[in-house]
């Protein structure tokens, strides 16, 4: 689908402005301060849950390096790595180039961005008439769905990792961290099917 290259570093810039724009009408709306950066997680607590979440976060940091080293050296892994990822090759990254496109600029806005629009946003704003589990739930379907061209199989893992990147959001009362967990994620998933195409 998108084989030229400047087809897909097209691409990926349209998909950041798309990601940005709603964004930019959220932080307007916090700069007008009909919402506080509080309301949408803006906010650091130093507790013992972002403690752990932080050490979480640079213990798979770490793997991940780690396992990117291996990969690199090991033929039948890289085989492996591109079957399963096969059918993403349309939008994740094969060149120097749109690699840096990929994580500099998609995964760092995909992480800031759906972020503070599915997590920091819609979960205060539906928990407000409905239970928090279900302000979970609906803001996770969402955010799978909004990952619907990579098919329902990847709209059921999105849902997960949603839901996953939530419980991080309320233990840790900061939307910081699972913006970090969210952009490593997607770097990671940009990275490791450059390395096996190089």
């Amino acid at each position: 689908m998108l084989s030229n290259p400047n087809r897909k570093i097209d691409y990926y810039c349209v998909t950041i402005a798309h990601l940005w724009f709603p964004t930019v009408l959220l932080l307007l709306l916090v700069f007008g301060q009909a919402i506080s950066l509080e309301a949408i997680g803006i906010v650091w607590q130093w507790n013992w849950r972002t403690q752990l979440a932080i050490g979480a976060f640079t213990l798979i940091g770490a793997y991940i390096y780690i396992s990117l080293k291996q990969l690199r050296s090991t033929p039948v892994l890289k085989d492996e790595v591109i079957g399963k990822t096969e059918d993403l090759a349309w939008i994740l990254p094969k060149t120097k180039q749109e690699h840096n496109y990929f994580v500099w600029g998609v995964s760092v806005s995909a992480g800031i961005c759906e972020e503070l629009l599915f997590r920091g946003y819609l979960i205060p704003l539906i928990s407000a008439q409905l239970p928090l589990y279900m302000a979970v739930f609906l803001s996770c379907v969402m955010f799978g769905l909004f990952h619907l061209y990579q098919g329902w199989q990847g709209v059921i893992k999105t849902s997960v990792l949603g839901g996953v990147f939530a419980l991080i959001y309320i233990a840790t009362g900061s939307i910081i961290i699972p913006i970090l967990f969210h952009i490593l994620v997607d770097v990671y998933s940009g990275t490791l099917f450059y390395v096996v195409r190089k």
